[in-house]
């Protein structure tokens, strides 16, 4: 344990990946980035993410807030994983 108390452990979102946007914040951290939904890439990220944790409806969720977000649709459709998705 940390002398702050804190585990050393790292987090279990960062451990298997999860986009930086949904890592939790410490208590009392303000919370400086802005939502994935508003970074078409980030949203890009989650929507993958969600797929491979066997969450497709998520993903399809991510999928078109990366779309309005300006993610670039011939890129999705292209993509080997998200394409089946679009």
């Amino acid at each position: 344990m940390a002398p702050d108390g804190r585990s050393e452990a790292p987090d279990a979102a960062v451990a298997v990946g999860l986009p930086e946007a949904a890592v939790a914040r410490p208590f009392g951290a303000a919370a400086a980035q802005a939502s994935p939904a508003a970074e078409p890439d980030a949203a890009v990220v989650a929507a993958r993410a969600n797929l491979r944790a066997g969450a497709p409806d998520r993903a399809r969720n991510w999928l078109r807030r990366a779309l309005e977000a300006g993610a670039s649709a011939a890129a999705v459709r292209a993509d080997p994983e998200l394409g089946s998705l679009a």
